[in-house]
C-alpha cells in the first residue's frame, strides 16, 4: 500500500505550529497572493491559485503560461524563472506590504524558488516557503512552514490540503459537493453540474 506519511497528523501539528500562524497572519493581511511552485507543486499552486481566488476575496495568480514559461526559462535561466515573471508585471500588478509570495518545494531547496523568495523580501514583499522537507538553503529571513515528509506525491497532497486550511483559516468557506459558493464580497454562485 502507498506510503501516505500520515498526512491528516502531519496536518494537525503543522496547523498548532508558530509558523502556520505566521503564515496564516500574512494570509489575512494579504490582497495578492502570488504562487511558484514546479512539477507536481505547479499543479498545486495553479490549483490553490483558483480555489484561494473563488473561496476567498484574494487576488491571487501563479504563473501558469507555458509561453511566458518556456520564453523565460530560455532568456534567463530556469533559476530565475519566477523572478522574471513578477518583474514583468510590475505595470500590471501592485507589489507592495499587501502582497505574499508563496513559494512550494517539495525539498525546500529549489533554486527557482529559494531565488523568487528572497527577491520578495528585498523588495519588502512578505515571502514564505512551504516545503515538504526543511530546507537547507532558505534564507532565515523567509518564514519556512516545513511538512517533515519524506516522498513528493506526500508533500504534493499535503501542500494542497494546507492551502484548503488557509482558505479556512483566512474566512472562506470550502463547500460540499453541490453546495453553492458564496464568497465575502460576492452573491452566491451555483456550482456547475457535473
Amino acid at each position: 500500500m502507498l506510503d501516505l506519511e500520515d498526512i491528516v497528523s502531519r496536518r494537525d501539528a503543522i496547523v498548532k505550529s508558530s509558523e502556520w500562524e505566521q503564515l496564516v497572519d500574512l494570509f489575512k493581511k494579504s490582497e495578492d497572493i502570488y504562487l511558484a511552485g514546479n512539477g507536481g507543486n505547479f499543479a498545486v499552486a495553479t490549483h490553490a491559485a483558483c480555489d484561494v481566488g473563488r473561496l476567498t476575496d484574494k487576488n491571487i495568480i501563479t504563473l501558469d503560461s507555458p509561453t511566458m514559461i518556456t520564453s523565460v526559462a530560455n532568456d534567463w535561466g530556469y533559476d530565475n524563472i519566477f523572478v522574471r515573471w513578477l518583474e514583468s508585471q510590475k505595470n500590471k500588478i501592485q507589489l507592495n506590504e499587501k502582497s505574499l509570495i508563496i513559494g512550494i518545494s517539495s525539498s525546500g531547496n529549489s533554486a527557482n524558488i529559494l531565488n523568487v523568495l528572497n527577491w520578495g523580501k528585498s523588495q519588502n514583499i512578505s515571502a514564505a516557503l512551504l516545503s515538504g522537507a526543511k530546507s537547507t538553503k532558505n534564507d532565515e529571513g523567509v518564514l519556512e512552514v516545513a511538512c517533515g515528509l519524506k516522498y513528493f506525491h506526500t508533500s504534493e497532497i499535503l501542500a494542497l490540503i494546507l492551502f484548503y486550511e488557509l482558505i479556512h483559516a483566512g474566512g472562506g468557506v470550502c463547500p460540499t459537493i453541490g453546495q453553492e459558493v458564496v464568497r465575502k464580497s460576492m452573491t452566491k454562485v451555483p456550482l456547475a453540474s457535473s
